[in-house]
């Protein structure tokens, strides 16, 4: 599976989290902690916003410890919010049409988990993607397709609706053909100001998801070479950091969001 990670707050370096903490994204490509496959080597990208409305993305089939001009990236760019994904492919070619992040328009999402049997159900999922969005299917993955299906559902006026029904629809799907085999969904969707999170599975074993709002976040127990600007978010599939305390694990069937008034979860009640 993938490793994802989110930042809002103060404008920052992108190195900050990708590159330089002790457990940085760089370092969960090659040793991912709460996974069975510690190995996230099927592409990678980022995604940040500046002075535009739309987000700019970068993407590229490489592993990000291969990728020669990603450290000259994330040390010149700041962004007061980031994504950044490190891809582990359960399905989809190795392209960079099928690596995350994935933006329309201000929207920018990624994702962590799989729809079972996507290849069976794929049809019937497309056909319920807006004539409007499916125009904009680039790649073959389930992430993009259930992405382009919560934009069909209303994402610009309804994030955490959207989200509901669009799991429902994937849900409906899924137990036709593989009723014994759980969706897991742990994903990010952010218009550029407001962050949703979400951390779901059928079977109430999802995907990790943790997030921290404490400066001291990407500490290790060999001390603290960085610390984060006050009222910072950094939401991530693991924790960067080493010292308890500082990152609060998101529970199963959770929404969590991120806005100008701080950090809260609320029940996903799919």
């Amino acid at each position: 599976m993938c490793r994802w990670l989110v930042y809002r707050g103060e404008p920052i370096f992108l190195s900050k989290l990708l590159l330089e903490p002790g457990h940085s994204l760089l370092d969960q490509a090659l040793n991912a902690r709460e996974i069975e496959w510690p190995t996230n080597g099927d592409g990678f990208g980022i995604g940040w916003y500046d002075q535009r409305p739309v987000p700019g993305v970068f993407r590229d089939v490489l592993p990000i410890w291969n990728d020669i001009n990603l450290q000259q990236i994330a040390e010149q760019i700041t962004s007061p919010l980031f994504f950044a994904h490190i891809r582990k492919a359960t399905g989809g070619e190795i392209q960079r049409t099928n690596c995350h992040p994935f933006g329309h328009g201000r929207w920018l999402f990624q994702h962590n988990g799989s729809i079972p049997d996507f290849s069976i159900v794929k049809q019937r999922l497309y056909a319920r993607i807006a004539p409007e969005y499916f125009a904009s299917l680039k790649g073959s993955t389930d992430s993009e397709c259930t992405f382009l299906l919560t934009l069909s559902e209303g994402l610009d006026d309804d994030p955490p609706g959207a989200i509901r029904r669009m799991i429902e629809i994937v849900e409906d799907a899924r137990n036709e053909v593989a009723p014994d085999r759980p969706f897991r969904y742990t994903s990010s969707f952010t218009d550029g100001e407001r962050i949703w999170a979400v951390r779901y599975a059928t079977d109430d074993d999802p995907r990790t998801l943790y997030y921290s709002t404490n400066p001291l976040a990407l500490c290790d127990f060999d001390g603290c070479t960085t610390e984060l600007p006050e009222r910072s978010v950094i939401v991530a599939s693991e924790p960067l950091g080493d010292v308890g305390g500082h990152w609060t694990r998101v529970e199963p069937s959770s929404l969590l969001i991120v806005d100008a008034d701080g950090v809260r979860t609320e029940p996903l009640d799919v």
